[in-house]
């Protein structure tokens, strides 16, 4: 998931349910984009999300590695 909009090569409008914030409100999912480079698939805008969000558990079912190191997050 990702508030930047501009980050996006693609999108389509979209209606996928909802996500919940730190603050327990809820958001609507309105759109979702495909990343330019392929490293990520179906990602979501989320308007008032303030962090972006990476689901590992997604990234290893789709045969992603990553490895965590000093706070940045290698996808491979």
């Amino acid at each position: 998931m990702n508030q930047n909009k501009d980050w996006f090569e693609t999108y389509k409008k979209i209606d996928a349910g909802i996500v919940f914030l730190g603050n327990n409100k809820a958001c609507k999912v309105v759109e979702m984009f495909d990343g330019m480079d392929k490293v990520l698939q179906e990602v979501r805008y989320i308007l008032k999300l303030k962090r972006n969000l990476i689901s590992l558990g997604t990234l290893d079912v789709g045969g992603y590695g990553y490895k965590s190191d000093q706070g940045n997050l290698k996808v491979y």
